[in-house]
């Protein structure tokens, strides 16, 4: 929702006084006019950006305009929004604590009624504007001219010391939240190829508003604005990675991404933006462990995983951790022996490998961080290992588990215990009963480990490269590192006892 000019003002000067100047940078685009302001810690989150009321020219590059020119008009700069849920403008006319709606004001039917033959209506302390002269009116210079305001309640016979909430909605937002309606604004085919991330956006807005919302409204798209979303998808392939990157990252921490990727996938995008996921589409699976194909059993792992675990790296991972058997099951076509299978198996060819080659080659394609990458890789190269876990005897788990928790920390191992919560419920398999309540024994373990230990290390060890080099007279070479590890190995069974550089020497030596 967007705020006139005097009310910008006296947001940033409350928020400038409140942060200390000292602590907030302000950045300018002069070319869109935009003003962004944040905290100086690059950890903080963003607060304002303020573009003002403008008009724009073609958008030949299906990013930005050519060609903007300042407007006082509130009905102008509304006109060239994405959706009617972004054109709405408020004016607060009084300080009030009052923060909610009165329910049950009006109902909705009246609502609609009363704004169809007035195009203004009062709904407890707040004027809702729809008329496009009264706007303009009311806001000749983009601020609210309170003489004309007096004048206009005036005639209305509304009560002007009541009102403390002026709100714009030149579009109808109002008339979609009722019909629960994402709707463009104006020309749909203009607004989205003016920029196809608009495609994306209205996805994301349909999951938001339908998933985390206060709304009590199931939202759909308005019909010109699907048909014209599934008639200009392909030009989502003109986009930058970094946008597309920014608004999957919102998408995957929001509330649902499995409706998310179900939608793409009904828009045609699965294939250009996830095209190893969209390869393992009718993939079928052994009906013993996976009645439906890899990529269904893939979402409905999703559809667990976003239940219990936001992290957005996590559920990309959950998204992808089975994306490697594309290359697996075809391996079966080979008509292995015996002799041969497990030699291709613990190479490129197991899923839980091939798959981390897959995944990067997506995620770099569409803007993800090497770091971001290296993660997810993780996730998915140990998906198989809590079930392993869990078959081998149970006096080795705590040893297993105290490995991943010393490789990556606590709330990675969290994370990955929940991707096989997460796996295990995806199978929806009335064959077999997946078994998920048994994973809580290694959540118990890791919290036992952290309460009781804490994370060890490599570089905790009392022995390093050079006590290596110098005990046994070695150079740099691989085989010192060979040795640090061997040594590691050792001590992290039981690290309060065998820490010590005699007893890792001892130990070397000895073998």
């Amino acid at each position: 929702m967007c705020a006139d000019p005097d009310d910008l003002r006296s947001t940033l000067n409350a928020k400038v006084k409140k942060d200390k100047l000292e602590d907030v940078s302000l950045f300018r685009t002069e070319k869109f006019g935009t003003i962004t302001i944040v905290k100086k810690n690059p950890e903080s989150s963003l607060y304002y950006e303020i573009t003002p009321f403008r008009e724009e020219g073609s958008y030949t590059d299906s990013r930005h305009p050519d060609e903007i020119q300042r407007s006082d008009s509130l009905v102008l700069d509304a006109g060239r929004r994405d959706f009617t849920i972004n054109a709405l403008y408020y004016t607060q006319l009084q300080q009030s604590d009052k923060k909610v709606i009165s329910k049950n004001t009006h109902t909705d039917e009246y609502i609609l009624q009363y704004l169809k033959d007035h195009k203004f209506i009062v709904i407890d302390c707040i004027l809702l504007l729809q008329d496009h002269q009264v706007i303009d009116i009311l806001l000749p210079k983009g601020n609210l001219d309170k003489n004309e305001f007096e004048k206009f309640c005036k005639e209305q016979k509304i009560e002007l010391e009541k009102i403390i909430w002026i709100i714009r909605d030149p579009y109808l937002w109002i008339q979609d939240i009722v019909d629960g309606k994402i709707r463009a604004v104006g020309k749909p085919d203009l607004r989205f190829t003016e920029d196809a991330l608009r495609i994306l956006r209205a996805v994301r807005f349909q999951n938001t508003l339908n998933f985390d919302s206060l709304l009590d409204t199931d939202f759909d798209y308005e019909k010109n604005t699907w048909k014209s979303m599934k008639k200009h998808y392909f030009l989502v392939k003109n986009l930058s990675k970094e946008r597309i990157h920014d608004e999957l990252k919102k998408v995957f921490s929001g509330p649902n991404p499995f409706a998310y990727i179900a939608i793409l996938d009904e828009l045609n995008l699965l294939k250009s933006l996830f095209p190893a996921i969209h390869a393992i589409k009718y993939l079928p699976q052994p009906v013993r462990y996976h009645p439906f194909d890899v990529y269904t059993h893939s979402l409905l792992a999703l559809n667990f995983l976003q239940t219990i675990n936001e992290n957005y790296l996590v559920r990309m991972a959950m998204l992808y951790h089975d994306c490697g058997k594309l290359e697996q099951y075809h391996s079966h076509s080979f008509n292995l022996g015996e002799e041969e299978r497990p030699f291709i198996y613990s190479g490129w060819l197991n899923h839980v490998n091939c798959g981390q080659d897959l995944a990067e080659e997506d995620l770099l394609r569409i803007g993800f961080t090497n770091k971001e990458i290296s993660e997810i890789k993780w996730y998915i190269k140990n998906h198989m290992k809590p079930g392993e876990i869990l078959m081998s005897k149970s006096d080795s788990w705590k040893k297993k588990i105290r490995e991943l928790y010393s490789e990556v920390g606590y709330e990675q191992v969290f994370n990955l215990f929940d991707i096989t919560r997460g796996d295990r419920a995806g199978h929806y398999n009335p064959v077999q009963k997946p078994q998920i309540d048994n994973v809580n024994a290694l959540y118990e373990i890791l919290d036992d480990l952290k309460n009781s230990e804490g994370q060890f290390t490599i570089d905790k060890m009392l022995v390093n490269g050079d006590d290596i080099m110098k005990r046994f007279e070695l150079s740099p070479s691989p085989e010192v590192w060979v040795l640090i590890k061997k040594a590691f190995v050792r001590v992290l069974e039981d690290a309060p006892k065998r820490n010590n550089k005699e007893k890792i020497f001892r130990y070397l030596t000895k073998d």
